[in-house]
């Protein structure tokens, strides 16, 4: 049996498919891929460096509660100990805590 790769590198990835019904990715790096929705993402412990988001920010960022954001948030699509450098989001929202939707908020308003 084939093991699923741990590094995906200009690509074009659909979340979904990717997830399955677990419901998230674990330990996956991802390099110049277009991330594809339509999905809504969370992240734990995990990186993501110059990101391009395609969309209103009001509607692709969800701000959830820290008490809640550690509990998880069902419905999302979970990143666990991953890292998205100089990907692309394409129909993709993404719910976290407060200071997580200023970071990203911030990084779409530069040039």
């Amino acid at each position: 049996m084939d093991e699923a790769p741990t590094i995906y590198c200009d690509e074009t990835i659909r979340l979904c498919e990717l997830a399955g019904d677990a419901g998230y990715l674990q330990g996956l790096s991802f390099i110049n891929c277009e991330i594809r929705g339509p999905a809504v993402l969370s992240a734990r412990e995990t990186m993501i460096t110059n990101p391009r988001w395609q969309g209103n920010p009001d509607s692709i960022l969800w701000e959830v509660f820290y008490e809640r954001a550690a509990k998880g948030v069902t419905g999302t699509i979970l990143a666990l100990r991953c890292s998205f450098e100089d990907c692309t989001f394409v129909k993709v929202g993404y719910a976290g805590r407060t200071d997580e939707i200023q970071s990203i908020r911030a990084s779409m308003n530069r040039p």
